[in-house]
């Protein structure tokens, strides 16, 4: 899948995290014109497979989707200075998950490692990803998220003037 970063109500690795918790999973691509190591260490913390910036030539989006799909991942390795400033936001148990998530290393052998259920690391990397995710001198958005639906509720498959006609 590939999609911008920026999305109405929640950005696109919000929605990242969640199709990356399916039992299949997408290959996903984050399509953004703010595409940076900040936003490419927030896409390493959602699960994305990619990162790309929206003013490249679409030879290299239609060769960074073909390089995904083979199971490549397209995530640039962030400067030091960049990685150490958000470092510096989290906690000391954040730390060595985002070191090793930084790594390469996956998921389940970062679980082993740290004997947390897969369940406990997907709820820090949510928390990680919150706290990273915002710069310095921006604003946090926590009143104008307050205001977006609650995206978090199922939406139901049928409408109810359907469901019957089947």
């Amino acid at each position: 899948m590939l999609f911008r970063s920026h999305l109405g109500g929640r950005n696109g690795l919000w929605v990242c995290r969640r199709l990356k918790q399916l039992a299949e999973p997408p290959r996903v691509i984050i399509y953004s014109a703010f595409a940076n190591d900040h936003l490419a260490m927030c896409c390493v913390l959602a699960g994305a497979d990619g990162v790309l910036n929206k003013g490249g030539l679409g030879s290299e989006l239609c060769d960074a989707v073909r390089s995904v799909a083979r199971g490549r991942r397209l995530l640039p390795k962030p400067s030091q200075p960049m990685a150490d400033m958000l470092r510096r936001r989290l906690d000391e148990t954040e730390q060595p998950i985002f070191g090793m998530l930084m790594a390469g290393i996956p998921r389940f052998e970062i679980g082993q490692t740290l004997g947390m259920s897969a369940r406990e690391l997907r709820s820090r990397e949510a928390v990680m990803l919150r706290k990273l995710e915002v710069l310095p001198g921006e604003a946090s958005g926590s009143a104008h998220r307050r205001a977006q639906p609650d995206m978090e509720r199922l939406i139901p498959l049928e409408f109810p003037s359907t469901a019957g006609r089947r």
